[in-house]
């Protein structure tokens, strides 16, 4: 006879006891956060933090009396106690863990689809009968889950049920069904309704974020605007405040680490929903920066994420001085190479998550982009898990009981995700389109190492420290790249047809048919760059300086 420990699983299941395997095993309950999940999903979805359950075992000469107790109401007995004859152990326990049958719909039952919108509809079942416990029951769209198994209370079921599907897509038709799912996994027949969501009216891109959209610009009281369809409000809580931020030269989400478990933490939240049920793709893209005055002193920083065990979690490893994407299912994160000088610094990152559903998410990948350039990947084996009972947490990890913890400590621009994989060249795009969206002036300083400096002055960098090679006499025009030489001095045309020049550690920018010299425009060393110019790099709206210290790159009209 096993008594298996921390399962959190509530002791009015049927499943408590099970002698389906040759030996008897008793689910002990818990003293706390009991939970209604794990014998039908596997998952951790914890109904209340405050009842408390156990077992009082009673061992005689000939038999074995387990008493199920709720320790928060004087102990009181739950249910029928088990009396495990000895002489036959196995077969008596068996009786108290028998299902003979799966679960059924009422004869003329019917699934009702009602409040039809672009992007959702409403369902609504009669409850299924079963000689044991209906579970949970699983609805899908299209043939595909829309969220985790719809898990109902342990104590007392209702007589209808609704679920609101949401994530939705504009002007399709969808099948739906329901089934009733009881406590040993038996499944009934389905309900099934058809329907047809509403056209999304004029302005509406396909390719836009459709999950999540929220850049902080629209915010009434505490409740900041999702523009997406499914109009996922963020709520800010404990300290959390939307204000203006001269790096991204707009209002941004600012969160000052304040939180632990157990205590209020100043996060955005997004109250969950079907449309965040998002097992077949998956994207992210925010743009961050962490607080200069951030010791860095927590393990990780997250910037968003559903679970700290499961879903999926996009942060700031402190440890290990990287950013990292994770999920459930993931063998290894994705991570970015070392990013030690982090603080004050703009960050967009992108996570990728693409499952194998053709295989049953078998081969599914996970990638992470810095700045619009690939940095991590990895693989998947599974689907990608969401705890229907969690939020999406912007500025924290959520746990699955509630408490946030790994407070982020910074700004976020902006998070936008998608129910579909970006490709490689979207990513690119989307940051470059991002970049056109900051305030002039905006300044980033990178090692020359950096994935994210063009390739051109990473060479030069090389070539430098004498450990490469490149012939510069033909194949570079000077509104590219420009090289300090012999004499110092530097000199080219952006894309907006002005001129740069720079010697030692002097920069300046002006209009060459201009007529008054004192329109020029000084870069000062120290706030733009840092050290002797030696090559000067122009990209679209962005001048790349690098210095004998490293690289800087300047937003320009």
């Amino acid at each position: 006879m096993l008594f298996t420990g921390h399962t959190h699983y509530t002791l009015e299941h049927p499943n408590t006891i099970n002698a389906d395997d040759g030996f008897i095993r008793v689910n002990d309950g818990s003293t706390a956060f009991v939970q209604a999940g794990g014998y039908g999903n596997d998952s951790d979805i914890y109904l209340d933090k405050t009842v408390s359950q156990g077992l009082l075992v009673k061992v005689y000469d000939d038999k074995v009396v387990i008493e199920r107790r709720e320790l928060d109401k004087q102990g009181a007995v739950i249910g029928t106690p088990y009396a495990i004859d000895l002489a036959s152990p196995v077969q008596s326990a068996r009786k108290y863990s028998t299902d003979t049958a799966a679960p059924a719909f009422a004869s003329g039952a019917k699934l009702n689809v009602s409040s039809v919108g672009a992007s959702s509809a409403t369902l609504t079942w009669p409850k299924a009968a079963d000689d044991t416990k209906v579970d949970s029951y699983i609805v899908t769209v299209n043939g595909k889950l829309i969220g985790a198994p719809s898990v109902i209370s342990p104590y007392e079921e209702a007589s209808t049920h609704a679920f609101s599907a949401k994530g939705l897509k504009p002007n399709t038709d969808y099948t739906v069904s329901v089934q009733a799912l009881d406590a040993y996994g038996k499944e009934s027949a389905a309900l099934v309704s058809t329907f047809k969501t509403a056209s999304a009216g004029t302005g509406y891109d396909a390719s836009a974020p459709d999950v999540l959209n929220i850049d902080f610009t629209d915010v009434a009281g505490t409740s900041v605007k999702d523009s997406t369809l499914n109009k996922n409000d963020a709520v800010l809580e404990n300290h959390a405040k939307v204000q203006s931020d001269s790096l991204f030269g707009k209002q941004a989400l600012v969160l000052d680490g304040d939180g632990s478990r157990g205590k209020p933490s100043s996060v955005a939240r997004v109250g969950y929903n079907s449309s965040l049920f998002t097992q077949d793709a998956l994207t992210v893209e925010a743009a961050v920066s962490i607080s200069n005055d951030s010791d860095l002193s927590k393990d990780e920083y997250h910037i968003l994420g559903t679970y700290e065990d499961g879903g999926y979690a996009l942060y700031y490893s402190a440890e290990d001085r990287k950013f990292v994407f994770d999920t459930q299912n993931s063998k290894d994160p994705a991570e970015s190479g070392a990013m030690a000088d982090v603080k004050g610094k703009l960050v967009y990152l992108t996570a990728v998550y693409e499952g194998d559903a053709a295989h049953d998410y078998a081969g599914g990948t996970i990638k992470l982009y810095v700045n619009g350039t690939a940095a991590g990947s990895n693989a998947t084996s599974g689907p990608l898990p969401i705890n229907e009972n969690n939020d999406l947490i912007i500025g924290g990890d959520i746990e699955a009981y509630g408490d946030v913890i790994h407070d982020f400590e910074g700004t976020i621009g902006e998070v936008k995700i998608y129910s579909r994989a970006l490709g490689a060249s979207e990513v690119a795009a989307h940051y470059q389109a991002f970049q056109k969206t900051l305030p002039i002036g905006t300044v980033k300083f990178y090692d020359t190492t950096d994935a994210t400096v063009p390739q051109a002055l990473r060479e030069y960098a090389q070539v430098l420290a004498g450990t490469k090679t490149v012939d510069y006499t033909y194949g570079y025009q000077p509104s590219a790249l420009a090289l300090a030489g012999t004499s110092g001095s530097v000199n080219l045309f952006d894309a907006a047809g002005y001129m740069w020049t720079a010697s030692g550690t002097t920069l300046k920018r002006f209009d060459v048919y201009a007529t008054d010299a004192s329109q020029s425009q000084i870069y000062a060393e120290g706030k733009y760059f840092k050290g002797t110019i030696r090559a000067l790099l122009a990209s679209d709206r962005e001048l790349w300086v690098m210095t004998d210290q490293g690289v800087s790159s300047i937003r320009y009209q």
